[in-house]
């Protein structure tokens, strides 16, 4: 079994148009394609890549160490982690304030989207909170359909809504969160 060129010997040969590796190339597709691509494509001769300088990559560790976790959650979308409707309820449980209360939470990364609907006789009455392992800050709105709803000086978002929301998304500077898009057709209770 014939023996490969190097990388730098295929290389010097692509530079310089040598014909001392033409018998090799003439049965060895793998090496003629890389001989082609240096010939097309000149390298400089430096084979190895540089670092960058041990000062650029500790501060580089330090930006990814320190980053707030809601810009990893840019544009991710929300996993229902429970759903009040899902739940059956006991037969001597069942009435009708069940039915028409609604729990559901969110779970996005670290962070935790509580939301309470009740259907009250002109519609619906919501409160939500966004909690989790750091602070949102300040500038935090919920988006709920086309309406923009800002949190209450505890942390809570509240609106009232004809019908309940289909979208619903959590806008903190340039982090949007988004929920999946609700039903709110209860499934019949067996």
């Amino acid at each position: 079994m014939e023996k490969h060129p190097s990388r730098q010997q295929l290389i010097s040969a692509a530079q310089t148009k040598q014909q001392t590796l033409n018998d090799h190339l003439a049965v060895c597709d793998d090496c003629r394609t890389l001989f082609e691509l240096y010939r097309q494509f000149p390298v400089t001769g430096e084979l190895s890549l540089q670092d960058a300088p041990s000062g650029w990559i500790a501060k580089a560790k330090e930006i990814v160490a320190s980053s707030n976790p809601l810009t990893k959650l840019h544009g991710m979308i929300a996993r229902l982690a429970f759903d009040s409707w899902s739940l059956p309820a006991a037969v001597g449980v069942r009435s009708q304030t069940v039915e028409q209360d609604r729990r559901l939470r969110f779970e996005i990364g670290p962070f935790l989207l509580d939301i309470r609907a009740e259907r009250q006789s002109s519609g619906w009455d919501f409160t939500a909170q966004v909690t989790g392992d750091q602070p949102l800050g300040d500038g935090v709105i919920l988006r709920v359909d086309r309406q923009e709803i800002k949190a209450n000086e505890l942390g809570f978002f509240q609106w009232s809504s004809g019908k309940p929301p289909r979208h619903i998304s959590v806008n903190a500077g340039d982090v949007r969160l988004e929920l999946p898009e609700m039903t709110w057709k209860q499934k019949p209770q067996s």
